[in-house]
C-alpha cells in the first residue's frame, strides 16, 4: 500500500520492531509464517548440554560450588556454573541417613504380608492397630548464635535429664495412649502401656506394631499380650521407616505431659 514501515507501525499500533520482523518473516514463509507464534524465547547453550549434566549430577553429586563449576567447564567448556545450578533446580542440601542394614526386600514383603491385611480390617471397623515406639525427650535449652561483645550464658538443666515417652499411635484415627516417665523405659513400662490400651479398646481384636527393643520383645511382654489377648506384630530389623509414630515424633503436635491421650492432627500415613 506504500506505506514505509515507520508509517505502518503508526498505523496498526505496533512498534517498528515488530512491523521489521514481521516483514521478515512474510518475505520468508508468506502468509504462514505470520501465523505461526513463536514463544519460549530463545535457545541457550546450556540447554544442549542440560540431560548429559543431570545424568553426570545425579550418580555423583559434587561437594562445592568449585567443584561443580570445574567439572561442568570439563564436560561442556561452559562456566556460569552459579546460573546453571539455579537452572537446573539443584540446592545446597544436606546429607540424610537411612539404616545401612535394612533389607528393602524384607521390608516390602512386610507391607504386603502381614501389615496391609491388618490395615485393611482396621479400616474396617473389625480391628484396633496401633503403632508403638518410644522417645526420650532431652531437659535443656536450645542455644543459638547472637551477635553480642562477649558470650552470653543461658541456666539450663545440668546433666542429661530426660522425659521418656512410650507412646502407641491408633492407625486410623490417630489417637495416641502414653506412658511417661523420667527414670527409663522397660518392660515394665511397655505392660503398663499395654494395659492401657487394652482397658479402652478391648471391644475388638488388638494388633500392636512394635520394633526389636530388647525391652519389647521379651517373654514378660509377650506374656503380657497375651494374657491381654493382643496381637504383637514386630517390624523388621532396622525399619523405622514402617512405624508410623515415627512421623509423631517428627511433628510438633504431642501434647504437654501429663496427659496421657492427644488427638494428633495432620498425621498422615
Amino acid at each position: 500500500m506504500g506505506f514505509s514501515r515507520s508509517d505502518a507501525a503508526k498505523a496498526t499500533g505496533c512498534t517498528e520492531t515488530t512491523v521489521r520482523s514481521s516483514v521478515t518473516a512474510y518475505q520468508e514463509g508468506g502468509i504462514q509464517a505470520l501465523q505461526t507464534f513463536r514463544v519460549g524465547g530463545s535457545t541457550s547453550d546450556w540447554d544442549t548440554h542440560t540431560a548429559s549434566l543431570h545424568e553426570e549430577f545425579e550418580q555423583r553429586p559434587p561437594r562445592s560450588g568449585r567443584e561443580a563449576g570445574q567439572r561442568i567447564q570439563a564436560l561442556t567448556g561452559l562456566q556460569r556454573v552459579r546460573a546453571y545450578l539455579h537452572r537446573a533446580g539443584l540446592q545446597y542440601r544436606r546429607v540424610a541417613p537411612i539404616p545401612s542394614k535394612a533389607n528393602p526386600e524384607v521390608q516390602e514383603t512386610f507391607l504386603t504380608e502381614p501389615r496391609e491385611p491388618i490395615l485393611a480390617e482396621a479400616q474396617a471397623g473389625l480391628r484396633h492397630v496401633f503403632f508403638m515406639d518410644a522417645a526420650h525427650f532431652v531437659r535443656g535449652a536450645f542455644l543459638g548464635y547472637l551477635w553480642c561483645l562477649t558470650r552470653i550464658f543461658v541456666p539450663t538443666s545440668p546433666g542429661r535429664q530426660r522425659f521418656n515417652v512410650l507412646g502407641a499411635l491408633h492407625a486410623i484415627t490417630h489417637e495416641v495412649i502414653t506412658f511417661t516417665n523420667t527414670g527409663y523405659i522397660n518392660s515394665t513400662s511397655v505392660a503398663t502401656l499395654l494395659g492401657m490400651i487394652h482397658a479402652k479398646f478391648h471391644n475388638l481384636p488388638l494388633t500392636i506394631v512394635l520394633d526389636n527393643a530388647a525391652y519389647q520383645r521379651n517373654t514378660f511382654v509377650r506374656e503380657k499380650a497375651a494374657t491381654l489377648g493382643m496381637t504383637l506384630l514386630f517390624l523388621p530389623p532396622y525399619s523405622p521407616n514402617l512405624n508410623l509414630i515415627e512421623r509423631l515424633w517428627k511433628s510438633r503436635y504431642l501434647a504437654d505431659p501429663p496427659v496421657s491421650t492427644v488427638q494428633v492432627r495432620r498425621l498422615k500415613r
